[in-house]
């Protein structure tokens, strides 16, 4: 069974090409990372970090062999399935009541001990997920906080991690303008991770098809993706999150 989007794009090839995948690798679940077209302000400076969060902070490689449900992702653009796997896990019935399910469903199959495989859609899948400034804030806000299965110690855990590692460092830099000193070895640690965030994004923007300028955007992604991803725990448990216009039931898994 095949579930994509309806705004999403496929190359002629893309289904021969993600059933083969699918033989080769015996998965029960194939998903992938596609191209995410951006044209407003708000989509290129935010969208990007979908891509970097996938291929950055989620050990595929680890993922692929464990059978954590934590560890594994699913985009709802490209979901292929074996059909007695989507049978096995109850298939869309089975997380009704689920706002993110391309997420619920990869857990669900992990969590069956089902094979669960991620691949590189770029050249094959696209879709331009939001539309303007309102539709990223409140799409971001619907998915970030149930993407981190809606567990409040672990989302702020995450957050505390990367903007330590990613906006930091960008702090301490930008102070020694100002006139601030410090001392060497924290110059030091600081352009270090600030040379290795932007060489995993440079790495990320080039295989995921975005504009060679996009790492430079990466202080401002990480600040604003912060800022909806706490908006997104708020607003979800105190069960105020809208989608299109319509009011999303807290997640009963919240905690």
């Amino acid at each position: 069974y095949l579930f994509t989007d309806a705004d999403t794009w496929h190359h002629p090839h893309s289904l021969r090409d993600a059933v083969a995948e699918a033989l080769i690798e015996d998965a029960d679940l194939l998903t992938g990372l596609p191209r995410q077209e951006t044209r407003s302000i708000a989509e290129r400076v935010v969208v990007p970090v979908i891509s970097w969060a996938m291929l950055s902070l989620l050990p595929i490689g680890v993922a692929q062999r464990v059978r954590t449900p934590l560890l594994s992702a699913g985009i709802g653009q490209l979901m292929l399935f074996r059909a007695a796997a989507y049978k096995a896990i109850g298939g869309h019935a089975a997380i009704k009541d689920e706002v993110v399910d391309d997420m619920a469903l990869a857990r669900r199959v992990k969590s069956e001990g089902l094979r669960w495989r991620f691949v590189d859609a770029v050249p094959r899948v696209s879709c331009r997920m939001y539309r303007d400034r309102r539709g990223v804030v409140e799409g971001l806000t619907k998915n970030i906080f149930p993407a981190l299965a809606s567990n409040v110690p672990l989302t702020l855990a995450v957050f505390t991690v990367v903007a330590f590692s990613c906006l930091e460092p960008v702090v301490l830099l930008g102070s020694l303008v100002f006139g601030w000193t410090m001392p060497v070895e924290t110059v030091v640690w600081a352009l270090a991770c600030m040379g290795l965030t932007l060489a995993s994004w440079t790495i990320v923007s080039r295989r995921a098809g975005y504009p060679a300028y996009q790492p430079l955007l990466y202080p401002l992604t990480i600040a604003a993706v912060l800022a909806i991803g706490l908006r997104s725990i708020v607003l979800t448990v105190l069960g105020r999150a809208t989608w299109k216009g319509r009011r999303l039931a807290p997640d009963d898994t919240v905690a």
